[in-house]
C-alpha cells in the first residue's frame, strides 16, 4: 500500500524590516508501491525554501530539495534547485 507523510516548520518575518518574507523547511517521506515479491521501496525529500516579497503583488521563491533513495533505489542522492515567481492580481 503507497504511504505519504509529510511535515514542515515555517517562519514569517524573521529578517528585520521583512515581515512578509517566508522560510520553510519541509519534510516528505514515500513508500513507493513494489513490484511483486520486491522490498519496499522508500523515497525522503527534504527542502528548503525562502519566499522574498518583492512588493505586496510579486514574490520569489528559491528552492533547494535534496532527494534520498529517488525512485525508491539505492542510487546516489539528487540536489534540485528551482525558482518560483508568483504573481497576485
Amino acid at each position: 500500500m503507497p504511504l505519504f507523510l509529510a511535515g514542515g516548520w515555517l517562519n514569517q518575518g524573521l529578517l528585520p524590516g521583512r515581515p512578509l518574507d517566508v522560510l520553510a523547511l519541509a519534510y516528505g517521506n514515500s513508500r513507493l508501491q513494489p513490484p511483486l515479491g520486491a522490498a519496499d521501496r522508500r523515497e525522503t525529500v527534504l527542502e528548503l525554501n525562502y519566499s522574498w516579497q518583492l512588493n505586496p503583488r510579486l514574490s520569489l521563491q528559491p528552492v533547494l530539495q535534496l532527494i534520498l533513495h529517488p525512485r525508491g533505489s539505492e542510487r546516489a542522492a539528487i540536489v534540485a534547485t528551482g525558482l518560483g515567481l508568483n504573481l497576485q492580481f
